[in-house]
């Protein structure tokens, strides 16, 4: 099954939903994030069990038995390192996710530099393990410029939209999404999303 684009995520089948939920209850089971979410349990399991991997949950010693689960033993899980609001963005081997860093490290830049061009910004996002080129820095430009964060003036690019921590997001279909607002702010369609 192909993954829905971030404008069809809601907090109910979402990681960052599964997190919330992990912080409110301190210790849970899955079955605890099942009822409160639309994932499936396979989801479920294979994030704790990376946030375990990482060290951000821990299994608690003695399972309990629940009559949902027909008597049979359930493991419980511990919140032991809570790093805040934005869920900890793990592969199920407790590996940290690298996919999107360069973005991450590109609108970080942007809002220090404010005026660069696109070979500029692929050197100030570069980091030992995110490699940005310049190509990519280019592209994430034109889609930015597109939905009015930069500003082209000959081949620099000005910064004059921020909306938040978290950088915007090119999707496969062609469309700009801000999570900071919540909302797409750009299409390919043309559609008016201001």
């Amino acid at each position: 099954m192909a993954r829905r684009p971030i404008d069809a995520v809601d907090a109910l089948n979402s990681r960052q939903g599964m997190w919330n939920i992990i912080r409110k209850l301190g210790e849970f089971t899955l079955t605890d994030i099942y009822d409160r979410t639309v994932l499936n349990r396979t989801s479920i399991g294979n994030y704790v069990r990376g946030l375990a991997k990482a060290g951000y949950v821990e299994e608690v010693s003695g399972e309990m038995k629940t009559s949902r689960t027909g008597g049979s033993p359930t493991k419980r899980w511990k919140l032991i390192k809570d790093v805040g609001l934005d869920a900890p963005r793990v592969r199920k081997d407790g590996a940290p996710v690298v996919q999107g860093q360069g973005n991450i490290n590109m609108w970080q830049a942007m809002k220090i530099l404010k005026v660069f061009s696109a070979l500029e910004l692929a050197v100030n996002s570069r980091t030992e393990s995110c490699f940005v080129k310049e190509s990519t820095a280019a592209s994430y430009c034109k889609y930015l410029c597109n939905a009015g964060y930069l500003k082209k003036e000959g081949s620099r690019y000005r910064f004059i939209k921020n909306t938040g921590a978290n950088p915007p997001m090119i999707q496969r279909t062609k469309v700009v999404w801000d999570a900071n607002m919540n909302k797409v702010m750009w299409s390919s369609k043309g559609e008016d999303h201001e």
